[in-house]
């Protein structure tokens, strides 16, 4: 946006000085003109020329200035844009290449599956749970994640887990999202938080509500920040 501004600014001051020249001819064509230092005939051909020139040079700055000015606009735009979009901090603590983050080892879940599962995932990674209705995925993250116990086999997270439900149960609708969000991030300065969560969308109006308060939406994003600025996970 200010390289657009500043653009159209130096454009407008060239513009300004040619058509300032060229009044300055004009302007003079007409005084020997008056003055008669010159053919009748001669200045009038002179005079048409610099008419012409000056209305076709006005013609050109018109269009030019119209380009400037939508350039600025479309920049405003685009700036204006980027400031409601949503904007989240990346993983401020990188998982060292390798390092166990999720370890399974013959489990079972609680809803007995056909099949032990054997699992070592290193970071840092991403991994896609698929399968059909009632196949147990959600079964197995909410083993991973703490909230139920295995029937059987054993279930390790050494970096620790966040779970992001479809209830949003990782946030409590009593608690105001700063207050949850100081509880996640302990180490974490206050300023900091405040500004992850201004780019997030979520303003000091927001922010000193209760979580149940909120949209839908607004209460999404306060869950993606507790989620991803709790630890690496």
């Amino acid at each position: 946006l200010a390289h657009a501004r500043l653009t159209r600014a130096r454009a407008q001051t060239r513009m300004q000085v040619q058509a300032e020249r060229a009044a300055r001819r004009q302007a003079r064509g007409r005084r020997e003109r008056d003055t008669g230092s010159q053919g009748r005939m001669l200045l009038d051909a002179r005079r048409e020329r610099a008419e012409h020139s000056l209305g076709a040079l006005q013609e050109r700055h018109l269009q030019r200035s119209s380009l400037l000015h939508q350039d600025v606009t479309d920049a405003w735009r685009a700036w204006a844009q980027d400031l409601e979009t949503p904007r989240f901090p990346r993983q401020l603590q990188a998982v060292p290449p390798h390092r166990p983050v999720l370890v399974l080892e013959g489990l079972i879940g609680p809803w007995a599956w056909g099949q032990a599962l054997d699992l070592c995932l290193q970071g840092p990674a991403r991994m896609q749970l698929r399968g059909p209705n009632g196949c147990g995925k959600s079964t197995l993250l909410r083993l991973i994640a703490g909230r139920l116990s295995p029937a059987r086999g054993d279930c390790r997270t050494p970096l620790g887990t966040a779970l992001l439900d479809q209830s949003l149960s990782l946030l409590d609708p009593r608690r105001d999202l700063l207050d949850q969000l100081q509880a996640a991030a302990p180490g974490m300065d206050t300023a900091q938080l405040r500004q992850h969560l201004a780019q997030a969308g979520l303003g000091p109006d927001r922010i000193h509500r209760p979580a149940g308060t909120l949209s839908g939406g607004e209460r999404m994003r306060g869950a993606l920040l507790c989620a991803g600025l709790h630890q690496p996970t």
